[in-house]
């Protein structure tokens, strides 16, 4: 038979006319839960300024017909905590809560009330429905972080998001949050997630946003968009590649590269649908990204920048018109500076009214140019040049910087410098390479 133990003194169990009657746990004072005890609270609240112990599979039932609160000034960490609130009352949250196990909502509602639910690895929220859910459209958020290495429908916490992907996403922290997210004049539901994964590129991820209907805001169910945002407030349509189903009240995304900030909005709130963002190496080291929209509403131009740590980017150049083709609008941008290493591409979408958003990373990794070699050298009629690629341009200076000589064509791998005076001169091969040749 489960039991309860009470372990030290002082605890306090009273009431004030102008208050609700509170369970305190005092400053100095422990609440000891014994494994698999259990305690019900029955309209009051509960008020940690001392310590709780939960033991294993201990819970705390936050019952009754009125809404009450949990908080105080110590840290709280519960075993499981069930909410069986009557006639649609709530447990609001006045203290960040932690939980080792299970969060359970059996009648009522659980108020994040600007504070944190913290699910430890493991634990999960259930019993959620469209009366008994957790909400904080004024703030707060539930958490967890898990371990995810190729994720196959993994629900961290049962939050309502479902991941899978062939990458190692790496601890990964998951929030879900319920103030409405706001872009422009639009507002979207009163549910968002945070997907923070420690490896957080080239991810080929799928992702199933799940939602509530008291959280629709209003807007109508088979006009939602998912979008998705890299700084809280510019963001992305990425309806393409998504699947909406109203009957279990989810939209799927496929192809994720990134995780970030999601949530749902209504038609015509997002005006830019990025179908893709791809870059791949061409021949002699050139870099090509290439993308698609099918939505350009109130839309400017995409700047594109480079990164070679995904962190520090500059502008290569921006892009304002596409291609037409089969419903889309194609685009393109080739980086042919002769780069080298792993570099980082992204865009950044730019709307008419100066707001904006990223693009998710796209990494092209550019083979080292193998090294162009000129002999004889010392010269005298004859130098000839080899290199692991076609020469197309050859440029002969003096060691001042006077260009002397200029060539374009195909395969120029013999300079003739029989009619040069001696002395030190520089080649430059392909506009990039500059060799130093003796002419005897």
């Amino acid at each position: 038979m489960k039991k309860f133990v009470w372990s030290l003194i002082p605890l306090f169990f009273f009431a004030h006319s102008y208050a609700r009657a509170q369970l305190t746990v005092s400053a100095g004072a422990t609440l000891n839960l014994s494994a698999q005890s259990r305690l019900n609270i029955q309209d009051l609240d509960l008020t940690i300024d001392g310590a709780i112990n939960a033991g294993a599979a201990s819970v705390v039932r936050l019952s009754g017909s009125e809404s009450t609160g949990i908080g105080g000034s110590s840290s709280i960490l519960l075993a499981e905590m069930i909410i069986d609130k009557d006639g649609g009352h709530k447990v609001m949250l006045d203290q960040d809560v932690e939980v080792k196990e299970e969060v359970t909502l059996i009648s009522g509602l659980l108020d994040l009330h600007h504070h944190r639910l913290v699910l430890q690895s493991g634990a999960t929220l259930s019993g959620e429905s469209t009366v008994n859910y957790v909400t904080g459209t004024s703030g707060g958020y539930i958490e967890t972080t898990v371990s995810l290495n190729a994720p196959a429908a993994a629900a961290p916490g049962n939050l309502g998001v479902v991941l899978t992907s062939d990458a190692d996403l790496g601890e990964t922290i998951v929030r879900r949050g319920h103030v409405a997210q706001v872009y422009g004049s639009f507002t979207g539901i009163n549910r968002y997630f945070d997907i923070l994964p420690e490896n957080n590129l080239n991810l080929n991820a799928t992702a199933r946003f799940y939602y509530l209907d008291p959280e629709l805001n209003g807007i109508p169910e088979e006009e939602l968009v998912l979008g998705r945002s890299t700084d809280f407030t510019n963001w992305v349509n990425e309806s393409a590649g998504t699947v909406s189903n109203t009957s279990d009240n989810y939209l799927e995304k496929t192809g994720i590269s990134q995780f970030s900030r999601w949530t749902m909005f209504g038609a015509g709130a997002l005006p830019v649908q990025l179908v893709y963002f791809k870059g791949s190496l061409h021949e002699q080291g050139v870099g090509a990204l290439t993308w698609a929209t099918v939505s350009e509403e109130r839309f400017s131009h995409f700047e594109v920048q480079a990164s070679t740590d995904a962190k520090n980017f500059s502008v290569l150049g921006s892009v304002s018109k596409g291609l037409p083709a089969g419903g889309h609008m194609l685009y393109h941008f080739t980086d042919s500076r002769g780069a080298a290493g792993t570099l980082y591409y992204r865009l950044r979408m730019i709307d008419l009214d100066g707001s904006f958003d990223y693009s998710n990373l796209v990494r092209i990794v550019y083979k080292p140019s193998p090294p162009i070699l000129a002999y004889p050298n010392p010269v005298s009629a004859n130098l000839h040049l080899v290199a692991g690629k076609p020469i197309e341009h050859v440029e002969i200076s003096d060691m001042r910087g006077v260009i002397l000589e200029k060539f374009s064509g195909r395969n120029l791998d013999t300079v003739f410098m029989e009619s040069y005076p001696s002395g030190i001169y520089l080649i430059k091969v392909n506009g990039r390479d500059v060799l130093k040749v003796l002419k005897k």
